[in-house]
């Protein structure tokens, strides 16, 4: 494979912290990186004053996805951010960041000749009941040196992909990366975000009146994104799931994803925002009606309805006109 060479002309440019590609951007969400890069170039050009909302409207996003995000990257110690006392974010710190915090327990890289990884290898086995492929330990290897998961958090993994029935270490490895997402770097906090997990799975089943089974794989990646990815509190999802079987009285998570999503995008957070939500729909329904009415009552009147009916039908007044007409025309007989 050829190499590729790098080459410029002309344009801006927008210099970006090493500790940010280094460390930072292999790990971080697509929609984190497009509001740090945002950001920072808004920096170098001198748009120094901007608005969450204006963020969010320029990267089409909302106010949660970028609060999110500036979250996320102080976490990471890639800004620092100041929060007035109604807890709005008024300043985002680029060049006071503190240093990336060492870690209080590196995992050291190591081979698949270690005895550690060996033990790991076997361990693998074990659980999948097979030798392992040459795929499945370069995964392995990958989890170990370049996720930077401990032994022990993959063991941890490796038992729940086969209490899930998910004998892959595809598997195995996109759910680590999930949890390293989540901020789940060891065995004891894998029990807290799975406990957690499963509090919410049993309230969605138990609303949809399907207390009595498992969710399906497709169905735990509705809860997961509406947990996970939109960050709902567990009462908010059970409220879209009621007013799925009040809407249709069937148990869709298609039905119950599209109410979370529309919340999502029009930035709901608690019950007053869906009640607030909730009140204006209402009161567009209630104008949008008045407004047909009025329409209805101003409609002008057709010559259709002018039309005064012939009062005069009387039969013999008819036959005696009928007479008259033949008298003047024919003379009398």
């Amino acid at each position: 494979m050829s190499n590729i060479k790098l080459t410029a002309s002309g344009g801006g440019f927008t210099p970006v912290p090493d500790h940010f590609i280094d460390t930072c951007m292999r790990q971080a969400n697509g929609e984190y990186i497009k509001t740090y890069l945002f950001l920072l170039k808004s920096f170098y050009a001198g748009n120094t004053s901007l608005t969450v909302s204006g963020i969010a409207d320029c990267l089409e996003q909302t106010d949660n996805d970028v609060i999110r995000a500036l979250r996320y990257w102080e976490k990471n110690n890639c800004i620092r951010t100041e929060i007035d006392a109604s807890g709005f974010i008024t300043r985002v710190d680029f060049s006071n960041s503190p240093a990336p915090a060492p870690k209080a327990a590196p995992v050291p890289e190591i081979s698949k000749d270690s005895d550690e990884f060996r033990e790991l290898s076997h361990s693998a086995e074990r659980y999948f009941g097979r030798p392992l492929r040459a795929t499945d330990i370069n995964i392995l290897l990958n989890m170990v040196n370049n996720l930077n998961l401990s032994c022990e958090l993959i063991d941890y993994l490796l038992c729940y992909a086969v209490e899930k029935d998910k004998k892959s270490m595809r598997y195995v490895e996109a759910t680590g990366i999930a949890w390293l997402d989540a901020g789940v770097t060891t065995p004891a906090k894998a029990k807290e975000y799975l406990k957690s997990n499963n509090d919410v799975v049993s309230c969605v089943m138990k609303a949809f009146g399907l207390q009595n089974r498992c969710p399906a794989t497709q169905e735990m990646d509705f809860i997961a994104k509406w947990k996970d990815n939109y960050g709902f509190d567990t009462d908010i999802i059970i409220e879209a799931c009621n007013r799925t079987m009040s809407a249709i009285n069937n148990p869709s998570f298609r039905y119950a994803d599209k109410i979370l999503s529309d919340w999502h995008d029009k930035g709901i957070k608690n019950f007053d925002d869906i009640k607030k939500l909730d009140d204006d729909f209402n009161a567009s329904v209630k104008a949008s009606k008045g407004s047909y009415s009025n329409k209805k009552a101003d409609k002008p009147l057709t010559r259709f309805h002018n039309y005064e009916q012939r009062k005069n039908n009387n039969l013999n007044d008819i036959e005696r006109r009928i007479a008259e007409m033949n008298t003047k025309k024919y003379g009398d007989t």
